[in-house]
C-alpha cells in the first residue's frame, strides 16, 4: 500500500491527429478495443507503456520511482483512456510488402480498423508522492505530456507509418493531504483543477532527434481508380467498381463551420517507398565504399518482422492535403494493354482521378545515442538525406502510376533541424541542388563514413 502526504491528479483531454489503433496489430483483420459499454478505449497499460519508454530515456533518474517495477509499485496511476460516443471507427486495406521482390506478399492483404482522426478520448493520470519527491516528479510527468503533445510520444500500433498523434489539453490539480481542506476535497472527488501550459513544459521535453520536413509538390498522385460503367457516367464520387481508391477524409472547419475534404497519403506509403531507396544506398556503399556493416542498418531504421520482430526508429507521418474535384484533381481515361500480345485487355477500360497539391511531408528520427551507438545514428541520418536527395532528383517516386509518370514529387527544399543546428537541401525547378550547411551538420555527417 502507498504512503503519501501529496497527490496530484491530471486530467486529460486528447485528440486524435492523425488514426489510433488500439487492438492487435498481428492480426489478418485488426479490431478496436471496446469497454464495456461498446466504447471504444485504449488501455492504461498501453498509455503507461508508452509513457515509460520516453521516460526509460529522458527521466531516468525517476522513471522507476514513477512506473514501479517487479519489486515495487509506482507512483503513478493510469487510467483507461475512454473515447466518445460519436468517434468514427474506420479501416483501411493494407499489404505487406516482400522487400527483396518489392510484391505483395501471398495472403498479405488485411484491414486495419482504426479510430479516426479528429476523435477524442479522456484519461486520467494519479500521482501519489511525497512532499520530498513531488516537484521532480511532477516535472516529469509534465515532461512527457509534452512530448505527447509533440508526438514525439505516439499511441497505439503502427506508430511509425503515421499512426497514434494526438494533441492533448491538460489539467492539473494538487492535494496537501496535511491540510485539512485539501484532505476532504481528495476525499470528496472534488475537481477543481487549472490548465497546464504545455508550452513550457516542452522546453524540457527537447529532444536530440532530427527533424526532416520536405516541401514539395506531388503532381498527379493516383487517389481513384475504377473499371468504366458505359451506363454510368464517372464522377469524382462514383464508387461503383472501385479497383484502387486512397482516403479522403471529411473535416468540419472549426471557424468556418463547413466541410473540408482531405486526401490522406498514408504513411505506410511514403515509409516503403524511402525504406527501398535507403536500403538501395546503404547496400551501394557497403559494395563499391567498402563501409562494413552499414547494409545492416536499414533494419535497424525501419524495423523487421523476421525473427522476434523489432521497431523501427522512424516516425513517418501521414500527409494530408486538401481535395477539392474542381481545382486540384481531374478525371482521365485509360486503357490496359497486354504486354505480350500488344492488345487491349478485356473490359480494361478505366477511370483515374489523380490529385496535384503542395505538401509537406515529416520525418523524424530519436538521437538518444550513447557514445557507442553515436556514430552508427550519425550514418542513418545521413541514409535518410541521401534518400531525401534523390526524391527531390526525381530518381523514384511516391505512390503508382511510376511508367507514365505519376508521383515524381518536385520537392522545393528539405529542411533538417535536430534542435540546435539546421541545414537545408534546395531543389531548383531543374532539380539542381544546392545545400546551406552552416552549422556543419551536413558534413559531419558525411565525416562518419570516413574508414
Amino acid at each position: 500500500m502507498a504512503l503519501f502526504d501529496n497527490a496530484i491528479i491530471y486530467k486529460i483531454e486528447a485528440k486524435c491527429v492523425s488514426p489510433l489503433h488500439t487492438g492487435d496489430s498481428g492480426a489478418q483483420t485488426d479490431e478496436i478495443l471496446v469497454g464495456s459499454d461498446g466504447r471504444a478505449i485504449i488501455q492504461g497499460s498501453s498509455l503507461a507503456g508508452a509513457m515509460r519508454a520516453y521516460a526509460g530515456v529522458n527521466c531516468a533518474k525517476v522513471c522507476e520511482g514513477l512506473f514501479g517495477s517487479n519489486e515495487k509499485e509506482g507512483r503513478l496511476i493510469i487510467s483507461e483512456g475512454v473515447f466518445e460516443d460519436t468517434s468514427p471507427v474506420q479501416f483501411r486495406t493494407r499489404l505487406r510488402i516482400d522487400s527483396k521482390s518489392g510484391s505483395a506478399l501471398k495472403g498479405a492483404k488485411f484491414d486495419v480498423r482504426h479510430i479516426g482522426a479528429g476523435s477524442i478520448f479522456k484519461f486520467s493520470i494519479t500521482y501519489l508522492g511525497t512532499e520530498r519527491d513531488m516537484d521532480s516528479d511532477a516535472e516529469a510527468v509534465e515532461k512527457i505530456l509534452a512530448a505527447m503533445d509533440n508526438g514525439i510520444i505516439r499511441l497505439g500500433a503502427y506508430k511509425t507509418s503515421g499512426y497514434g498523434r494526438v494533441k492533448l489539453e491538460v489539467f492539473k490539480q494538487v492535494y496537501h493531504m496535511k491540510d485539512e481542506s485539501e484532505r476532504r476535497a481528495w476525499l470528496k472527488d472534488e475537481y477543481n483543477g487549472r490548465k497546464l501550459d504545455l508550452a513550457k513544459a516542452a522546453t524540457a521535453s527537447a529532444h536530440s532527434g532530427v527533424n526532416f520536413n520536405i516541401k514539395c509538390e506531388i503532381p498527379e498522385f493516383l487517389i481513384k481508380a475504377a473499371t468504366f460503367d458505359f451506363e454510368k457516367k464517372y464522377t469524382a464520387d462514383t464508387q461503383q467498381n472501385v479497383v484502387q481508391q486512397n482516403i479522403i477524409e471529411d473535416e468540419y472547419d472549426e471557424k468556418t463551420g463547413k466541410k473540408v475534404r482531405y486526401v490522406i497519403i498514408p504513411g505506410t506509403s511514403i515509409k516503403g517507398v524511402i525504406r527501398n531507396r535507403v536500403q538501395i544506398i546503404a547496400d551501394w556503399l557497403e559494395k563499391n565504399k567498402s563501409i562494413e556493416n552499414i547494409g545492416r542498418l536499414p533494419d535497424e531504421m525501419f524495423g523487421t518482422e523476421t525473427g522476434d520482430g523489432k521497431k523501427g526508429l522512424v516516425l513517418f507521418d501521414e500527409v494530408r492535403v486538401r481535395y477539392n474535384e474542381n481545382v486540384n484533381s481531374k478525371c482521365c481515361t485509360r486503357i490496359r494493354i497486354n504486354k505480350f500480345t500488344g492488345g487491349v485487355i478485356e473490359k480494361a477500360l478505366i477511370n483515374e482521378e489523380p490529385v496535384s497539391a503542395a505538401a509537406q511531408i515529416s520525418i523524424s528520427m530519436p538521437g538518444d545515442a550513447d557514445d557507442e551507438s553515436a556514430a552508427e545514428k550519425k550514418r542513418m541520418y545521413l541514409l535518410m538525406l541521401y534518400a531525401l536527395r534523390d526524391l527531390g532528383l526525381g530518381l523514384y517516386n511516391l505512390g503508382g502510376g511510376q511508367s507514365i509518370g505519376r508521383g515524381y514529387v518536385k520537392v522545393a527544399a528539405v529542411e533538417v533541424s535536430d534542435g540546435t543546428r539546421s541545414g537545408t537541401m534546395y531543389f531548383d525547378e531543374n532539380r539542381n541542388i544546392s545545400c546551406d550547411d552552416k552549422d556543419g551538420m551536413f558534413k559531419q555527417w558525411m565525416d562518419s563514413l570516413e574508414v
